[in-house]
């Protein structure tokens, strides 16, 4: 009894299979019957900016609270002190450097402290 089962369950599993591959999206085309029948994306990577974006925005939200928190010998010492370290070290003290955008920032939050 199982086994005539087992041509439906294929059946069944192929179905699904093609129904999830076509949950991310298809073009109707006309096949050889003349039917249109669905058939799905083909799959693509796409660049995620959106994130880049959202990480580039919080770095530079959190260098701009760091500078606004120091005051600028504090803040310079502390760059000195990790670029005389470590090769992570050094490159964060390369990225940590007062860049105008930060400074800006930096400014309004002091504004915004009082």
């Amino acid at each position: 009894m199982a086994l005539e089962h087992k041509p439906f369950e294929l059946r069944i599993g192929r179905i699904m299979r093609h129904r999830r591959k076509l949950a991310g999206g298809y073009d109707l085309i006309l096949n050889g019957d003349n039917l249109i029948v669905p058939c799905p994306h083909a799959a693509t990577l796409a660049f995620p900016w959106r994130g880049l974006c959202l990480a580039l925005v919080v770095g530079l939200g959190f260098k701009a609270l760091l500078m606004a928190t120091f005051d600028a010998p504090t803040y310079t010492e502390k760059l000195t002190m990790l670029a005389e370290g470590r090769p992570l070290e050094r490159a964060g003290a390369w990225v940590m450097q007062p860049d105008p955008a930060s400074i800006a920032v930096a400014r309004v939050i002091r504004l915004v402290q009082g």
